[in-house]
């Protein structure tokens, strides 16, 4: 009797930028059946740059032109609206993973319209949606984002400014999951900096997998081709750091003071939590 083909999981990251997605990318491809793929919505989109500009080498470490994973795209090229060209993209990515083995992607897109086309993978029946929602501490993410402002040599927004954004914008994703109802589970980016294995172990859990198939000593299955340069350094367990350059920023901290209302309003966000189990 022949084995039935088994259902790709896709594995989605939701969040903003900057957020921690393509290094939780990279972790959860140490798991054995899962290749991590990036931000499949720029390749979907058919972009050829980043902000990061490092679009063009494959996390793998290979130029993208010569990348084994990579080079099965070419030629392919999908129209029409939004939905049939992500329809035609993702069933692409599906068979070019099932040619290298792999029964798991992991998509760092993190924008709420990818998410909401990948759904309607799964209505169709192609595809096993599990989203994971992270979300990086206010401070954090103030000084992430003033530091990309300063390598790209562009103007940074005021402090106040960006935390108004972070709030609006998390606010945004959180509506659409609650309007939606949207099974997934919420992860601190700083717990899972402190906290790897026991973060990892719930996801894992969370998104029906089994624990045991986990470890670093796997090697990583990485092609992302459209994330942040932290796909061009980390390498595995000796990489996860927690920078704590914010907490040396005295005008951030002083915009973190006057913003404490908004962070203690939103502390539930820093909570390791699953939310609309399908089974409910």
């Amino acid at each position: 009797m022949e084995k039935q083909d088994k259902k790709m999981k896709i594995l989605f990251i939701l969040g903003l930028s900057h957020s921690g997605s393509t290094f939780l990318d990279m972790l959860l491809s140490h798991y054995t059946g899962a290749i991590g793929l990036g931000e499949l919505h720029a390749v979907a989109d058919e972009k050829t740059t980043n902000t990061e500009h490092t679009f063009d080498i494959c996390s793998c470490g290979e130029k993208m032109k010569a990348c084994s994973f990579w080079k099965k795209l070419d030629g392919f090229h999908a129209s029409g609206s939004d939905e049939d060209r992500y329809k035609a993209y993702y069933q692409k990515f599906i068979e070019m993973a099932s040619l290298e083995g792999k029964d798991i992607i992991i998509d760092s897109s993190k924008k709420t319209s990818t998410l909401n086309e990948v759904l309607k993978l799964q209505d169709a029946g192609i595809a096993e949606v599990k989203v994971i929602y992270i979300v990086k501490d206010l401070r954090s993410y103030l000084q992430s984002m003033h530091s990309y402002y300063k390598r790209q040599s562009r103007r940074w927004r005021p402090y106040w400014h960006t935390a108004w954004r972070w709030n609006k914008k998390l606010t945004r994703m959180e509506k659409n999951l609650l309007d939606k109802k949207i099974p997934h589970i919420q992860i601190s980016y700083e717990k899972l900096c402190f906290e790897t294995s026991a973060v990892l172990g719930e996801i894992f859990e969370f998104s029906g997998l089994d624990n045991s198939q986990f470890s670093f000593e796997n090697g990583m299955c990485s092609h992302v081709a459209y994330g942040n340069r932290t796909k061009k350094s980390f390498q595995g367990v000796q990489d996860i750091r927690y920078s704590s350059e914010w907490m040396y920023n005295f005008w951030l901290n002083v915009c973190a003071l006057l913003a404490f209302p908004l962070y203690k309003k939103s502390q539930d966000r820093f909570a390791t939590k699953i939310m609309y189990r399908e089974d409910e």
